[in-house]
């Protein structure tokens, strides 16, 4: 009964804390929504559907996520940027800069190893239940992809998300298995876990509004979301 009570002054504070994030400042409500989406990523708050968790922290080089539960998951809300000791991993166009902003692009097999302790590519399990959630695979891509940042020369503006589940997916690009980069801001690929006959499996976003399965060549570089079940 203690722990009830405390769990209920705990949610009291919380939405007291999350309150005056959003509306005390000059600016009003709208001005605050960047300080409480911030906010709710880090004490597990929801907001406009999305469900956040907390943040996780990889304790091989001291980088944050931003983390999101969807259904029975907790997905990494950012692509993965953590550099290997061993493994083939790059930086697109093999420039620093779209590190910071995509993370890096991995080959199937050391995808496979890079993730944090606890934490593993997407298995079967949780990339159907994530279709499952956001209304399958054909006209629900935007509700995955991040407001801004996508573009293509047929959408224009129109190629940005909704961004419902707080997935914020980010446009990054590919490299080839012959060192040829290409697609970013254009599309992002991510590897899922299994494997079959040399190649990997892979969810696709596009400039359009459909979610794309798809095989790719294991030596192909690919972006990175890692997933573990929610306790």
């Amino acid at each position: 009964m203690r722990k009830i009570y405390l769990d209920v002054i705990i949610f009291v504070v919380a939405v007291a804390v999350f309150l005056c994030v959003v509306g005390c400042n000059d600016g009003g409500v709208e001005s605050g929504g960047g300080d409480a989406v911030a906010f709710l990523y880090r004490f597990n708050g929801s907001a406009n559907g999305a469900v956040y968790g907390v943040p996780l922290i990889d304790n091989r080089d001291g980088k944050e996520y931003r983390t999101v539960i969807i259904g029975d998951y907790t997905w990494m809300a950012e692509n993965l940027n953590y550099t290997p000791e061993t493994g083939n991993s790059w930086c697109y166009d093999d420039n620093e800069s779209y590190c910071n902003t995509y993370g890096r692009l991995y080959d199937w097999e050391t995808a496979n190893t890079s993730c944090p302790a606890d934490w593993s590519l997407p298995n079967y399990a949780s990339w159907a239940q994530l279709k499952q959630e956001v209304g399958g695979l054909y006209g629900h891509a935007k509700k995955l992809k991040a407001k801004s940042g996508w573009i293509s020369l047929n959408y224009g503006e129109k190629a940005n998300g909704t961004d419902d589940f707080g997935f914020s997916a980010l446009p990054g690009g590919q490299r080839t298995w012959d060192g040829y980069y290409y697609n970013v801001t254009y599309y992002g690929n991510w590897w899922l876990y299994e494997f079959y006959g040399g190649t990997g499996l892979t969810f696709r976003l596009e400039s359009g509004n459909d979610i794309g399965e798809y095989t790719s060549e294991s030596s192909s570089g690919l972006s990175v979301r890692c997933v573990k079940k929610t306790s």
